[in-house]
């Protein structure tokens, strides 16, 4: 008796857990064949923005960067070299920061007997150095032109 003659290939469908992915997140393609007892089927897996999505032999969708980008299943069967194709669209988003709370906020001046503070908290020291400095320098550049 002549062996059963395999089904041919007719179709592939591409299913995604998640069509919407944030950058770094991760969800699994999959691809169904009709008919399903169809046998000898490779399936290769595309994606058509490396630098937007990643996909593995597995399935397993990486999001990159922020963009859409489209994943394809091509369906072989082997020695009939039937190919058939799939894809579905998935967008990234931008990962949304989570704002951290600030652990030692500033503390907000107490108003005083009307007193006005002007300026910022720099301290004088600050301003002595600098005034030091200066001088020093102003000092150097008039000894060098006396000897000049």
């Amino acid at each position: 008796p002549k062996p059963e003659p395999t089904p041919e290939l007719k179709s592939v469908t591409v299913t995604a857990e998640s069509k919407k992915l944030k950058v770094g997140e991760e969800t699994t393609v999959t691809a169904k064949v009709d008919p399903t007892d169809a046998k000898d089927v490779t399936i290769i897996w595309t994606t058509s923005d490396e630098t937007v999505l990643k996909v593995d032999e597995a399935g397993k969708v990486t999001a990159l960067k922020v963009g859409k980008a489209t994943i394809t299943a091509t369906a072989v069967q082997g020695e009939k070299k039937v190919k058939v194709t799939d894809s579905v669209e998935i967008e990234v988003e931008e990962e949304t920061a989570t704002p951290t709370p600030n652990p030692d906020p500033q503390p907000t001046p107490e108003k005083n007997d009307g007193a006005v503070q002007t300026g910022d908290n720099v301290s004088p020291m600050l301003y002595a150095g600098a005034a030091m400095t200066a001088a020093a320098v102003l000092a150097l550049i008039q000894r060098k032109r006396r000897k000049g």
